[in-house]
């Protein structure tokens, strides 16, 4: 029993001389392996022998930090340093260019389009090209002085062997250096490697190479052609400093580039007043824009030298942005449907802070200032055309309303003019085919002649020619037989290439057909032998018939009849003359009773007939159509200087102001 309790004695000991648990970092006692069932008030043990301190029993639940200590920022995942060191290529360095030796062989310039073009050179060209190219990738440039088809040959060979090693950085430099040797690679150089920059997201490179060109002359000089140009002072220039002029087609036109730059002087002016006016400047919304650029799209860390850089030039990024807005803007005041590539951010708050502070204020000082732009003057108007081939639609209606309301005089005019500026749009033939279908329904004469300019442009530019559609035939053409006449002289333009003649024969395509008539006296007087007996006999048998006193002393002359010649023409020949048909109520000339009956059936019918209706009338009368219809249509034209009946196939048809004239003669 002694030494039960001297064991107890000696374990209580050790427990209570034991070192005490912190509170702070006690485990908790569900995370002890041994006490499965133990709950997180309960002691260690069970048996009640021994009693703990009370503050030992009891855990304590409050943070650790309630008097807050240092604690270290956790770091943000989606920041990345690529690296502290800033390595960037200067632009602006002098480049020493060495002469060549044994002088460069003579290579007349042409247009290179890729590396093979080395295989059009003589033996000589070759050589040199080599020794060439082996300087270059040894960094030793040469002066070649004005034999660009090496430097453009080497272009092609440096892009070939980048698609190998793919060293964007490798690439850059040696285009940088190749432009020094010969700037006309420059724009070609600059322009491909900012697309695999952007295609990449290599902003920062975009950034880098928004200056390449600066050190040459050749590109130098445009900021100050500019400054002089528009009169800037020293505030507008500063704003004019911040962009790099990347010319394009559209703002390759210099009255183009001179709008552009005029608005862009103008926003930008008026962003710097209207800042001042919302109670802060430009300069600090674009110093919080440019942080944002630097944190959330280049993602640099705060004060790193990639930082510190990005603070200082992402302001040219800001305002190059507000540049590409102008264009825009003038590029749709001038119609030009092609877009300018406006740049967005894929960072969600970066793009929101970029429209709220510039943009907006940007679109709304756009809007105020649209009316200064000038319009485009000739030569502009003409390269525009050029550009964009369908931009005539924008700036002229082919409409009937518009026509009537202008006048066909006018309408024309302005119609001509249009022509004249699009003398050299690549598409000029489209122009003229929509024109020409666009009179098919108001004057089938001038719908014509434009439609063979349409023929005549597509045989001069070897463009596909489309023929007439078969609606446009049926609203110009009377039948089939006209159809062939108007083949008949186009085709008779490809043989001659006389296309005035043909286009006085097209004015008078609808002008009426007149028959000559030619009068063979001797067989009028072959006919009057043979015809005195038998009229003198006639008129024995009339004279028995008649009273006294009341026969003529001179027998009657036959009338004339028109007899067809052997060789295809009329002769007039006599006959007998018919009675004299009663005179008709309705016309006061002289037609024929059948003539009359037929214009009384058109003016009881609305004014047309069915081709069908006048078939059966002519063939219960027993004359031919086409004699019948002619005739009236001779009779009349002197009076009307037009046809009487006109017909498209399946009707005829009388203008009722045509009728009303005819029977108030």
């Amino acid at each position: 029993m002694f030494i039960a309790i001297i064991i107890i004695l000696f374990f209580w000991i050790i427990y209570a001389t034991r070192p005490k648990p912190k509170g702070g970092n006690q485990k908790p006692v569900k995370n002890n392996p041994f006490l499965k069932t133990a709950t997180i008030n309960e002691p260690y043990r069970r048996d009640p022998p021994v009693q703990r301190p009370k503050a030992i029993v009891t855990i304590e639940r409050t943070p650790i930090y309630n008097t807050p200590p240092y604690t270290p920022a956790i770091p943000d995942e989606s920041i990345i340093d690529i690296d502290t060191r800033v390595h960037q290529i200067d632009y602006e360095q002098t480049v020493t260019l060495k002469k060549y030796h044994s002088g460069i062989p003579n290579w007349p310039m042409t247009y290179i389009y890729s590396a093979r073009e080395l295989s059009n050179a003589n033996k000589q060209q070759k050589e040199f090209y080599n020794l060439f190219k082996e300087a270059f990738l040894r960094q030793e440039l040469w002066d070649i002085q004005d034999q660009t088809n090496y430097a453009f040959i080497l272009y092609y060979d440096l892009l070939n062997a980048f698609e190998k090693h793919q060293q964007l950085s490798l690439l850059e430099r040696q285009l940088n250096d190749l432009a020094s040797m010969c700037p006309k690679t420059l724009n070609y150089s600059r322009s491909f490697i900012r697309n695999i920059m952007t295609a990449k997201e290599d902003y920062a490179g975009l950034m880098r190479t928004q200056s390449w060109g600066h050190g040459y002359d050749e590109y130098y000089d445009w900021r100050k052609k500019y400054r002089e140009a528009l009169k800037l002072n020293k505030n507008e220039e500063k704003f004019l400093n911040y962009i790099w002029l990347n010319t394009n087609k559209f703002s390759g036109v210099e009255f183009c580039c001179m709008e552009i730059l005029k608005l862009y002087i103008k926003v930008t002016t008026s962003l710097e007043v209207y800042c001042g006016q919302q109670g802060t400047s430009l300069n600090a919304e674009m110093v919080i824009l440019c942080d944002l650029l630097a944190r959330k799209l280049f993602r640099y860390h705060l004060n790193s030298p990639n930082y510190k850089s990005t603070m200082q030039t992402g302001s040219n990024m800001l305002f190059e942005l507000v540049y590409k807005h102008c264009e825009q803007a003038v590029r749709d005041r001038y119609h030009h449907k092609r877009k300018v590539t406006l740049d967005t951010y894929a960072n969600a708050e970066l793009m929101a802070a970029v429209t709220e502070k510039l943009l907006n204020p940007v679109t709304m000082l756009i809007a105020k200032n649209l009316e200064t732009i000038a319009q485009p003057d000739e030569p502009t108007e003409i390269e525009l055309n050029i550009q964009n081939t369908n931009r005539w639609r924008e700036l002229f209606q082919l409409d009937i309303a518009y026509y009537r309301a202008s006048g066909s005089a006018a309408f024309e005019q302005e119609l001509t003019e249009l022509i004249r500026l699009n003398a050299k749009n690549p598409s000029l033939e489209g122009l003229y085919l929509e024109v020409s279908k666009f009179y098919a329904a108001v004057d089938k004469g001038t719908s014509l002649r434009y439609f063979a300019e349409y023929f005549r442009q597509c045989m001069l530019q070897t463009k596909v020619y489309k023929p007439m559609g078969k609606a446009m035939e049926k609203q110009l053409f009377a039948g089939p037989a006209e159809v062939q006449r108007f083949d008949a002289l186009l085709n008779e333009y490809i043989r001659t290439k006389d296309f005035e003649g043909i286009a006085d024969k097209i004015a008078r395509f609808y002008t009426p057909v007149r028959k000559s008539i030619t009068i063979n006296r001797d067989a009028v007087a072959e006919a009057e032998k043979q015809f005195t007996g038998t009229v003198m006999i006639l008129n024995e048998y009339l004279a028995e018939e008649e009273e006294p006193g009341t026969v003529s002393a001179e027998p009657e002359r036959p009338a004339a009849i028109a007899v067809p010649a052997i060789d295809g023409t009329s002769v007039i020949a006599m006959r007998p003359p018919a009675p004299a048909a009663p005179g008709n109520p309705l016309f006061q000339v002289v037609i024929s009773p059948v003539a009359a009956v037929l214009l009384e059936l058109f003016e009881m019918s609305s004014f047309q007939l069915s081709a069908d209706e006048v078939d059966d009338f002519c063939r219960n009368e027993g004359l031919f159509k086409n004699t019948l219809i002619n005739g009236l249509n001779e009779g009349f034209y002197d009076i009307l200087d037009d046809l009487l009946i006109e017909t498209d196939e399946e009707n005829y048809t009388i203008n009722p102001a045509y009728f009303q004239q005819i029977k108030q003669l």
